[in-house]
């Protein structure tokens, strides 16, 4: 999921069901390679209901729904896919804290049904609440990894000073 939702992740000039059909189309195909209405109509309820998406009913335009539920027409999208392995980039930007935590608790809920979650996130008050470990990069670059209980400050300390992280980590041991 990318972290601009208006730009690249929703298409604000369509329903929440076409937003939500659109990267599924292929599931919804029936014998004769149309989309099948009814299925489509059963998948964004399905969503609207999983995510608790506030809206007037499945035909409303997405651009008028607020961010947090726009971000939920995001992740309504791909989890109607399935996937294994979710990448979440910036997934709370600009939402109300609300909406920040409705979208951390889908996250948890997510990884202990078992999918992998890559989470990109600038707050880390945010990462210490669902991460089991961090992945330290810079400029694409892989340059440490620490412990989901490792502490604020030894986050902080090992992106001012890469590998201090795992010097912290061996100390312990």
């Amino acid at each position: 999921m990318t972290e601009d939702r208006r730009g690249e992740g929703v298409h604000l000039s369509l329903s929440i069901r076409d937003n939500i059909a659109l990267p599924n189309l292929k599931s919804l195909l029936n014998n004769f390679a149309l989309v099948d209405a009814g299925r489509e109509r059963e998948l964004a309820h399905a969503m609207i209901g999983r995510l608790n998406i506030k809206a007037s009913g499945q035909d409303q335009t997405v651009g008028t729904l607020s961010g947090g539920n726009q971000q939920k027409i995001v992740f309504g999208r791909w989890l109607a896919a399935n996937p294994r392995l979710f990448l979440l980039d910036e997934p709370t930007r600009g939402l109300d804290v609300s909406a920040k935590n409705e979208i951390m608790r889908l996250i948890v809920d997510l990884a202990n049904k078992g999918c992998g979650v890559l989470l990109v996130l600038s707050e880390l008050e945010e990462l210490m609440r669902v991460c089991d470990r961090y992945l330290v990069m810079n400029r694409g670059s892989l340059i440490d990894e620490l412990p989901g209980w490792a502490s604020a400050h030894e986050l902080m300390a090992t992106i001012a000073e890469p590998g201090a992280g795992r010097r912290a980590d061996n100390e312990s041991n």
